[in-house]
C-alpha cells in the first residue's frame, strides 16, 4: 500500500512538472495514473479534471469534477471548475446551478458571482446577471470587469446613467487607458454632460497624441456646448474637416490600407458586374478611388460634403477621376448612366436621411453600401447583424445581398449590401 501510493505521489508529482513545462499530453497521463492509483484523493482529481477542460475534453471533466464534488461536497473551488466544465460543454442550466452552490458554500468568492454573472449574461438572463455582478461589487467594488459588464448590461436597458455611472468608474480606476475614457465619454454624451464628455477627450489626446480624432472630437463638442446638441448627434462638417486634416489614417494610400477589405470586395463586384463607371457618393479624402484606379481604369466620380476632403483627394492626383464639394444629402445627384454603379461606405450610419438618399439613387442602378456594427464618434445608427441592415435596406433594391466583414482585433464588423435601386418608395423609418 505504501508502495502504491510513493508511486501515485510520484506519478503526480511527475504530472504538475510536465503541465509546468507546457506538455499537456504528458501532464494528463501521468495525474490521470495518479488518480488512478488514489481515487478519493479529491485535490488530484480537481487538477485532473481542469486540465481535461484546458484540453477541450469537457465531457471527461465533467465526470472528473462531479466525483471531485462528491468526495468534498463542502468545495467551493470544485464547484466553480464543474461549472466552467458543464458550461463548456454546453449545459448551461446545471452550470449556473453549480455556481450558485459554490456561491452558497462561499458567499465572499467573487470568482463565484463572476462566474454566475457571465454565464447568465451569455445566456440572456439580464436580472441574474445585474444582480450577480452586484454581489462582486459588493465585495470588490474596483472589480473593473464587473463595473464593465454592469455598463454593458445597462446600455442594453437604456439605462443610460447608469451605465455612465458604471464607465466613470473604470475609467478613474484606468485613468491612462483611453478606450476606458472614450466609453466614458460616449456614455456622458448621452446623459447631455457634454462638457465632462469634452475633458475625456481631452483626457485621450494626452494619453495618446497621435489620437488626432480625440482632438476633432473635443471641438465638436466645444460647439455642442455653445449652440446645443444637433439633431439626432450629426456632427458638423468643421468636425469631419478637422479628422480628415489631421488624422494619419487618412493619409495613407487607399491601395495599401490594412483594413480595407471592403475596398477589396466592392471591387470585386464591381469587376464581376462589367461596371463601366462608378459614381462614389461620400467618398473622403478619395481612398476608395485610389484602391480602384489600382485595380480597374474605368472613369470615377467623387462627392463629399467635406471641402478638406476633396482638397485631400485631388491632391492625390488620381488619374481619371474627378471630385466635387457636395452635400448629398441636399442636393441632386449627378446623372448616371444605366452602366454606372454607386458606391456609399462608410456614409449610411452618419446620416439621419439615409433613407432619403436612398431614394435619390436612380432606379436600376448597381449600388454597393457599408454600414457597422458598432458605435463610434459620429455614428447616428449601427446594425447589430445582417438581419437589422436587410429589414431597413432590403426592400429599396432588386437582388440584394450582404457580407460580413470583420474589423480590427475584436468583433466589429463592416456589413457591405449590394443591389439593383428598384422603384419601391422610401418609407419613413427610425
Amino acid at each position: 500500500m505504501n508502495s502504491n501510493k510513493r508511486s501515485a505521489l510520484d506519478q503526480y508529482v511527475a504530472g504538475r512538472k510536465a503541465l509546468e513545462s507546457g506538455d499537456l499530453s504528458t501532464a494528463l497521463d501521468l495525474i490521470a495514473d495518479a488518480v488512478a492509483m488514489s481515487p478519493d484523493n479529491f485535490g488530484w482529481r480537481t487538477t485532473l479534471g481542469q486540465i481535461l477542460i484546458e484540453a477541450g475534453r469537457t465531457d471527461e471533466a465533467v465526470a472528473e469534477l462531479d466525483r471531485a464534488a462528491r468526495i468534498a461536497p463542502e468545495s467551493a473551488k470544485v464547484q466553480i471548475l464543474l461549472g466552467r466544465a458543464l458550461a463548456a460543454s454546453k449545459s448551461p442550466s446545471e452550470a449556473a446551478s453549480a455556481f450558485r452552490k459554490a456561491a452558497q458554500l462561499d458567499s465572499k468568492s467573487v470568482i463565484a458571482w463572476e462566474s454566475l454573472g457571465r454565464l447568465a449574461r451569455e445566456q440572456g438572463e439580464t436580472e441574474v446577471a445585474r444582480e450577480a455582478f452586484a454581489k462582486v461589487l459588493v465585495l470588490r467594488p474596483d472589480h473593473v470587469p464587473a463595473h464593465l459588464a454592469l455598463a454593458e448590461l445597462a446600455a442594453q436597458g437604456d439605462d443610460r446613467h447608469s451605465e455612465a455611472h458604471h464607465r466613470g468608474i473604470v475609467a478613474d480606476l484606468k485613468a491612462d487607458h483611453a478606450p476606458s475614457q472614450v466609453l466614458y465619454a460616449n456614455s456622458l454624451m448621452k446623459v447631455g454632460r457634454y462638457a465632462e464628455a469634452r475633458k475625456r477627450y481631452l483626457r485621450v489626446a494626452e494619453i495618446r497624441p497621435d489620437n488626432t480624432a480625440a482632438s476633432a472630437v473635443a471641438e465638436e463638442l466645444t460647439r455642442w456646448i455653445a449652440n446645443g446638441r444637433p439633431q439626432g448627434g450629426v456632427v458638423s462638417v468643421d468636425y469631419y474637416d478637422a479628422v480628415y486634416e489631421s488624422s494619419i489614417r487618412y493619409s495613407k494610400d487607399g491601395s495599401e490600407l490594412d483594413d480595407a477589405k471592403h475596398f477589396r470586395l466592392i471591387c470585386d463586384l464591381l469587376e464581376a458586374e462589367g461596371t463601366d463607371a462608378v459614381l462614389d457618393l461620400g467618398c473622403g479624402p478619395g481612398q476608395f478611388a485610389q484602391y480602384l484606379r489600382s485595380r480597374m481604369s474605368i472613369p470615377y466620380i467623387g462627392i463629399d460634403y467635406s471641402p478638406i476632403a476633396i482638397r485631400s483627394a485631388l491632391d492625390r492626383s488620381i488619374p481619371g477621376t474627378d471630385f466635387h464639394v457636395l452635400d448629398i444629402i441636399k442636393a441632386d445627384l449627378p446623372h448616371c448612366s444605366p452602366t454606372t454603379s454607386i458606391v456609399c461606405t462608410e456614409v449610411l450610419e452618419h446620416v439621419l436621411e439615409d433613407l432619403s438618399l436612398i431614394e435619390k439613387f436612380p432606379v436600376g442602378i448597381l449600388c454597393y453600401c457599408s454600414v457597422p456594427s458598432f458605435h463610434t464618434f459620429g455614428h447616428v445608427r449601427h446594425f447589430e447583424s445582417q438581419l437589422a441592415v436587410k429589414q431597413r435596406y432590403s426592400q429599396y433594391f432588386d437582388d440584394f445581398s450582404i457580407s460580413e466583414l470583420p474589423i480590427g482585433v475584436g468583433k466589429n464588423r463592416l456589413y457591405v449590401f449590394s443591389g439593383r435601386r428598384n422603384s419601391v418608395p422610401a418609407v419613413n423609418a427610425s
